[in-house]
């Protein structure tokens, strides 16, 4: 199901990202815990994705304001970075959670799942301050608290992909 809503997403898409190398890749997670899932790691170092922005519709229209943010897919650099170097990805890797991706449009935003939800997981989008400690961000998570629901379902980031023609 992902790999379809991904294919559909990238004949759309005017813009070719990037595949990820696959031993680079489960280095990384060796580095993790083992916290990648296999499936993530499969499309990413299948399909072109890293480096694309994926837009989504995250605030209604005005007349002065499209409302679309977007998400940039990382590549394996900034993975490493975004997850065990950097807020708020180090407090959400030790509470289970996989960063995958920034925000384009807001400084210090992350984009993350928590592989134990499954195989299609739901996607959150968290503020780079949502939380100073790993306990903290459970909370802010629990109470949508610096934490907003972008997704039910992975394959739903590109299933609703906003383009800037679309806009």
């Amino acid at each position: 199901m992902i790999k379809e809503s991904i294919r559909e997403f990238l004949e759309k898409n005017d813009e070719t990202g990037k595949v990820l190398d696959r031993d680079v890749l489960e280095d990384l997670n060796s580095k993790l815990g083992g916290l990648i899932p296999e499936w993530y790691i499969d499309i990413v170092t299948t399909m072109p994705l890293s480096g694309l922005n994926v837009g989504w519709q995250a605030f209604p229209r005005e007349d002065d304001f499209d409302g679309v943010e977007e998400i940039t897919l990382l590549d394996t650099s900034l993975l490493n970075e975004c997850n065990l170097e950097s807020y708020p990805g180090i407090h959400l890797l030790k509470i289970g959670y996989f960063t995958f991706g920034y925000g384009s449009n807001w400084a210090g935003n992350c984009f993350a799942f928590n592989p134990m939800d499954g195989s299609n997981p739901p996607v959150y989008e968290v503020w780079h301050d949502a939380a100073q400690n790993p306990e903290d961000m459970l909370s802010a998570i629990k109470e949508k608290n610096g934490v907003s629901l972008v997704a039910t379902k992975f394959s739903e980031l590109f299933d609703n992909a906003v383009f800037e023609s679309s806009t």
